[in-house]
């Protein structure tokens, strides 16, 4: 199988993970003056001793389950393909990245080197084999201790439960891992100018990462079912006590708690209650 065009390469290891159908390849390329503004004196007379410079790369594409079980790196079974790559790309998204990675992109003919700062994945219902996703990476050395990458195991299933209550028939289930990062960047065109530029940044952990779920979906079954689950959502908003979230897709089972809950049931639709649930990962502070 030939090889995607766009390929993280960890500069800490030998490890590689491609990246397939991109779609979308977005670069934010920043500058910020330094300014020294005189005193009394108009706009004309401000003296821009000095620049500040940074990128940011935001990919999107697509990933088939169908094409990874084909690419001999993961499992033969598309489903557990798809998991396997998608736990593979959230794994990438911490505070432990050493040197950083190696951005590859054949597209743009660019090679940056850098540190994962997002990985998003929406899945839908009606695309089993497939997930949409997006990649931030903050181009820079990175300056953090290294790990490794870490993978817990993918075990997909047919049904996701939280607290639980069944969440019946997930239609769009979307998942965001953040590293906090923080920037030091190297002043350019000025006496501190020593040729170097945004590539060299050095970027640091600022925090810890974090993880945010958004799930859509319908309950389907008599009235007690749905309103069981209603309540039993709608009673953990507001508290800092967490509830055990089984996720169907890439499967595995996390503690969340609940941030937010929108339940709707249409009038002549007896057999079905929609709902909107956003939970955050993590353990309830003291």
């Amino acid at each position: 199988m030939s090889t995607p065009p766009v390929v993280l390469k960890d500069k800490n290891s030998s490890s590689q993970t491609y990246l397939w159908n991109v779609g979308q390849n977005q670069s934010m390329r920043n500058a910020s003056p330094q300014i020294d503004s005189i005193y009394s004196q108009d706009s004309d007379e401000t003296f821009i001793v000095s620049m500040v410079e940074s990128e940011e790369i935001r990919l999107m594409g697509s990933a088939s389950g169908l094409r990874l079980a084909r690419s001999g790196r993961f499992s033969n079974d598309p489903l557990q393909a798809l998991a396997e790559w998608t736990v593979r790309m959230f794994g990438h998204v911490n505070g432990n990245q050493g040197e950083g990675w190696v951005l590859e992109n054949d597209f743009t003919g660019r090679t940056l080197e850098g540190v994962i700062e997002e990985f998003q994945m929406t899945r839908n219902r009606t695309e089993k084999y497939q997930v949409d996703y997006s990649l931030g990476f903050r181009v820079g050395q990175g300056m953090m201790p290294d790990s490794g990458l870490s993978e817990p195991p993918a075990s997909p299933s047919d049904e996701g439960t939280l607290a639980g209550h069944s969440l019946g028939e997930m239609e769009q289930y979307m998942e965001t891992k953040r590293q906090q990062l923080e920037t030091h960047e190297y002043v350019t065109g000025g006496d501190d100018d020593e040729g170097l530029s945004f590539e060299d940044n050095e970027i640091e952990a600022q925090s810890g990462a974090t993880r945010e779920i958004m799930i859509q979906g319908s309950i389907p079954g008599d009235e007690e079912t749905r309103q069981a689950f209603d309540d039993a959502v709608r009673n953990a908003i507001g508290k800092l006590d967490t509830v055990t979230y089984r996720s169907p897709f890439p499967g595995r089972e996390l503690e969340v708690i609940p941030t937010s809950f929108e339940s709707t049931r249409e009038a002549g639709i007896t057999q079905l209650g929609e709902y909107m649930v956003e939970l955050i990962e993590g353990t309830a502070g003291t």
